[in-house]
């Protein structure tokens, strides 16, 4: 028949201690000092409500390799199945697909390329640097269209107004404008951009400027590095002017 039997224990190392019921009961106070070890060569299980492992207790020394599965934690922390990756953490490597809205509180960097394939917010800041050495604008877009840089002067009715250095697409040449709304589509040009070119020719070139063309070109110079005349294109009537020796009538229309 079972019955309870003294135990008496001394020395600092326990190596198992069990009764009848698989444990031990009613010790005294004081029994086992907070320097004893207890060594076990099986599972330990139990049930306690408040138990807690202190902050740093356990790091990867005292976990031996593998003792930790993903079989092991599944449904403990939001773990789909036993192959399934943590769902609430960001791995720091390997490929991942993020959903919901993020907040970032402090700096990003990103080392590698970023692809956008929604509309993107632009913040103001005080100084833009752009090491670019081309800037394209209207790149959503391949109808072309009006298009320019306006650095704001002021505001009508809320709207950012400035001045602005245009092209208007409908004429192919370039202008500067004045109380341009930031957001417009386009832009009212007030006066229309020269542009010049050069070749060692004997006379006007026999076709119109590159810039504006035969209507819109008027203004646009070009320079006769053989004989340094220059030609202003002017409306078919007009005369060029400056361009002919003095005391002669300058050539006809046309540059």
């Amino acid at each position: 028949m079972a019955q309870w039997k003294k135990l008496l224990v001394s020395g600092s190392n326990v190596s198992q201690l069990a009764n009848d019921a698989g444990y031990i009961t009613g010790l005294p106070s004081g029994l086992v000092s907070s320097s004893a070890q207890i060594t076990m060569g099986g599972d330990l299980t139990g049930n306690a409500g408040s138990a807690q492992i202190a902050a740093g207790a356990v790091g990867t020394t005292e976990l031996a390799a593998g003792a930790v599965t993903a079989a092991k934690l599944a449904g403990a922390i939001g773990l789909v199945s036993s192959s399934a990756q943590l769902t609430d953490v960001v791995k720091t490597s390997g490929a991942q697909t993020i959903g919901g809205d993020k907040t970032f509180s402090d700096n990003v960097t990103i080392s590698g390329d970023l692809t956008v394939n929604g509309t993107t917010t632009v913040i103001s800041t005080t100084n833009l640097a752009v090491e670019d050495k081309y800037i394209a604008l209207g790149s959503g877009t391949t109808s072309g269209g009006n298009g320019g840089i306006v650095v704001v002067s002021g505001s009508v009715t809320g709207t950012e107004v400035g001045y602005g250095f245009a092209y208007n697409n409908n004429v192919v040449r370039w202008g500067f404008s004045k109380g341009t709304p930031v957001t417009t589509a386009g832009a009212t040009i007030a006066a229309w951009a020269v542009s010049s070119t050069f070749s060692p020719t004997s006379g006007a070139p026999a076709t119109a400027p590159g810039f504006g063309g035969t209507n819109n070109g008027i203004g646009n110079m070009h320079v006769d590095t053989a004989t340094g005349d220059v030609y202003i294109y002017v409306e078919t009537g007009q005369s060029s002017g400056g361009t002919a020796p003095e005391g002669n009538a300058p050539d006809g229309p046309g540059l």
